[in-house]
This record gives structure tokens, sequence and C-alpha cells, in this order.
């Protein structure tokens, strides 16, 4: 049972790795400011849509992981 819980954990992480480095080379949008088309639920909804269950994982071992951040801070 332990190792199938490291090996998981293992390809968790590294599946993480994959996704940081996907982000990176994303360029950055060239519309910046004040007249610049806001994200709001159009993109939200889309990018929903194309998360899997491994990318909603990811973000509540995120979250989770800020929380612990910020309960050991004191905050």
């Amino acid at each position: 049972m332990s190792l199938d819980m490291a090996r998981a954990y293992k390809n968790f992480l590294k599946y993480q790795e994959e996704k940081a480095g996907k982000s990176k080379e994303i360029a950055t949008p060239t519309k910046t400011g004040l007249l610049a088309p806001k994200k709001g639920a159009a993109s939200r909804t889309a990018r929903d849509a194309n998360t899997s269950e491994l990318d909603k994982v990811s973000e509540y071992v995120n979250q989770i992981r800020k929380h612990r951040m910020a309960m050991r801070n004191g905050e």
C-alpha cells in the first residue's frame, strides 16, 4: 500500500512540474491596461471545461499548501 502511495505521489509531482513548464511556455497577453478585455466568466468556463481531474487535485493541493504555510507563519 505505501509503495503505491509513494508511486502515486511521485507521478503527481511529475505532473505538477510538467504543468508548470507548460504554463511558462504560454505567451503573455499583448493587451494590457485599462481598456484591455477582462478575464471573466467566459474564459473561466472554457478553462474549467478543459481541466482534468489531476488539474483539480493539483489546485486543491496548492490551496492546502498555502493554508498550511499561512498557519505556520501565524496568520
